[in-house]
């Protein structure tokens, strides 16, 4: 019993780190940013909804790249439900 909860707290010690500096950068107003929410459709249509578009031909299980002029576009994802907004560089 006592293995399996070190082994837990090594994983989510070693999963933490990506998560918080992934979530910590500022998206860059214009510039590409990755959108992280449950499914594609609901991406499409928050980040049409926002002012953006998606980019590229495939997108990922949870994350898609997106872009707007806009320079509240980030925050208006945020407002509209999706999990993160973080710089796409």
């Amino acid at each position: 019993m006592a293995a399996r909860i070190y082994a837990l707290t090594i994983i989510a010690g070693l999963i933490a780190g990506p998560v918080i500096a992934l979530s910590s950068a500022p998206p860059v107003a214009g510039g590409l940013v990755l959108v992280v929410a449950p499914d594609a459709p609901h991406r499409e249509r928050r980040v049409a909804e926002a002012g953006g578009r998606i980019m590229g031909p495939q997108q990922a299980v949870f994350g898609s790249f997106a872009i707007s002029e806009d320079t509240n576009f980030a925050a208006a994802l945020r407002a509209s439900g999706v999990w993160f907004v973080v710089d796409g560089r």
